[in-house]
């Protein structure tokens, strides 16, 4: 969901990929990715709302990733932070960082996937695009040329839309 344009994009995944995000951490310790092309590197130790945690640093000529993972919960990132920087002049365009703010276990709420009755279903491009407006941020050329391939993956997953 996307407050700012009052909207949603959802992506479906084949079962067996479903089944893979769903198993066990492939290195317990979170001190490696295995399924990572880009290997990251182990910066340090921290916490993260009282539980132990992994820093890891991935660096890839576009871009810059910190995630935090915590082996206590399967190695899910408590916190991560990534840097994409034009291919152009090397300037940074984005930075997302996601920070857990708390975490509880069992199973959560089902009021926590409701979506607003007044939001609408969206493809990445009108995401991007209407959001980049509504901000006032220009579209560089390089995430405007990716957005038909986004649209291109995010239009084959409807296929696996539960029924």
């Amino acid at each position: 969901m996307h407050n700012l344009t009052r909207s949603t994009l959802t992506e479906f995944f084949p079962e067996e990929t479903a089944l893979r995000l769903k198993a066990p951490a492939a290195d317990p310790s979170c001190r490696t990715d295995p399924d990572s092309l880009a290997p990251p590197r182990v910066i340090g130790e921290g916490s993260v709302q009282g539980f132990f945690v992994v820093k890891l640093l991935r660096e890839t000529p576009g871009a810059t990733e910190e995630f935090w993972k915590a082996p206590d919960l399967d190695c899910e990132r408590l916190y991560s932070k990534l840097e994409v920087k034009s291919s152009t002049d090397g300037s940074t365009f984005m930075v997302a960082e996601k920070i857990t703010e708390s975490v509880s276990s069992g199973e959560p709420s089902p009021d926590l996937f409701v979506v607003p009755t007044s939001f609408r279903e969206v493809p990445p491009s009108t995401l991007v695009q209407e959001s980049a407006a509504i901000e006032g941020a220009p579209l560089c050329d390089e995430v405007r040329g990716k957005l038909p391939d986004r649209d291109k993956r995010y239009l084959e997953s409807r296929k696996f839309q539960p029924q």
